[in-house]
């Protein structure tokens, strides 16, 4: 981001860390702290406020994943009203894990934006094969590929996908 790494830097963007890595609930209950769905929702909408920019949330494991006492990612990316890129791999299983959370997303009405399928390193079944695979049930999604180390173009077409959106 073009900024120093310094304690008050990370803070500014990443308040909530914990030592444990498992869902954000569990690890501050770990460090005898409760996180509050509320909490990451200002704190969200005050960066969107700020940055005047789009705003990208890491899943933490999943749309289902709890991010707090009271709240799922899904949940977060519905009070936020978000636009979601899901990323998928190409590992066994992928498909399904990420056509699961495409019709959680619709389920509560949300919207997905694009689709990406990411190589995998362990268990790769193909990226091209996922990706297809993938597409032809999200077929008014936008469905990339994009090999392991894509690099700056691979990040620059899916920039413009979302740009068209």
């Amino acid at each position: 981001m073009g900024r120093a790494a310094t304690p008050e830097s990370i803070e500014a963007i990443a308040p909530f860390r914990y030592a444990a890595p498992l869902a954000p609930d569990m690890a501050a209950r770990r460090e005898a702290k409760l996180l509050h769905l509320a909490e990451v929702v200002d704190f969200c909408r005050a960066r969107i406020d700020e940055a005047n920019a789009p705003l990208f949330i890491e899943g933490v494991g999943g749309m289902m994943s709890p991010i707090a006492e009271d709240g799922t990612c899904l949940d977060l990316i519905h009070a936020l009203n978000a636009h979601v890129l899901l990323v998928a791999g190409s590992y066994l299983g992928a498909i399904s894990h990420a056509l699961t959370a495409a019709a959680a997303l619709n389920a509560r009405g949300g919207t997905l934006a694009c689709v990406v399928v990411n190589e995998s390193a362990a268990y790769n079944i193909g990226v091209e094969e996922t990706r297809a695979a993938v597409a032809r049930f999200l077929v008014d999604v936008d469905v990339i590929a994009m090999a392991r180390g894509g690099g700056d173009d691979a990040i620059a077409a899916i920039a413009n996908k979302l740009r068209l959106r």
